[in-house]
């Protein structure tokens, strides 16, 4: 019985220094939230190539007048697709995928971002396949406008933002610490339960 128990007070021992060796070599890692700046701003979607028939080329630029481009992105791109800064874009729709080819051609977009107009924005499309232009008051939520025929669309968006990557950094070494921390301590567990259980035997 007292032999018994000496071998209990033992394991006791080995789990109290894995635990105490634990917080020691690897300190308890906390995530905070992240925080985010959105500048303030106004966003809009052009969509190009609707009701397209056959591929085509949109390669485009954007200029703005009574307000700042603050974010350019692609909407769909893909391929050679690519934004050129804040101005300009190459840009092709697609046939997609289907179980008789070819099938539909998919439209292809920008996102853009501007900065508050302190009056009226106007916006200026030129694109290989026509040019067009609107304004900020022309386009409010819950309202789209047609361009070339109906080959252009634009609605307004919710405000773009991005991550910095130094904060999606941080935020890969914290899952990482947490990752570490729990695999440790899950071995560490599992051998101090073996030699338990190697005592007993």
């Amino acid at each position: 019985m007292k032999l018994r128990r000496r071998y209990f007070a033992a394991f006791l021992l080995v789990v109290a220094g894995g635990i105490a060796a634990k917080w020691l070599l690897f300190p308890r890692a906390t995530i905070q939230a992240a925080t985010t700046t959105v500048a303030p701003g106004v966003s809009y979607l052009v969509i190009l190539g609707v009701n397209d028939t056959a591929p085509a080329n949109w390669d485009g630029s954007i200029t703005v007048t009574g307000a700042g481009i603050q974010i350019l992105r692609g909407w769909r791109f893909t391929g050679t697709d690519a934004i050129n800064g804040t101005a300009s874009w190459k840009m092709n729709t697609r046939t997609t995928l289907a179980l008789n080819a070819p099938g539909p051609v998919q439209e292809n977009g920008i996102l853009v971002k501007i900065s508050p107009p302190a009056s009226t924005a106007t916006i200026n499309i030129t694109t290989t396949q026509g040019n067009f232009s609107f304004t900020s008051q022309d386009v409010s939520f819950g309202v789209s406008k047609a361009f070339l025929n109906g080959r252009a669309l634009v609605t307004r968006t919710g405000t773009q933002f991005q991550l910095s990557s130094s904060l999606e950094r941080k935020i890969f070494r914290r899952s990482h610490a947490l990752e570490t921390t729990y695999t440790w301590r899950t071995r560490s567990l599992s051998m101090a339960t073996a030699r338990w259980r190697r005592v007993r035997a």
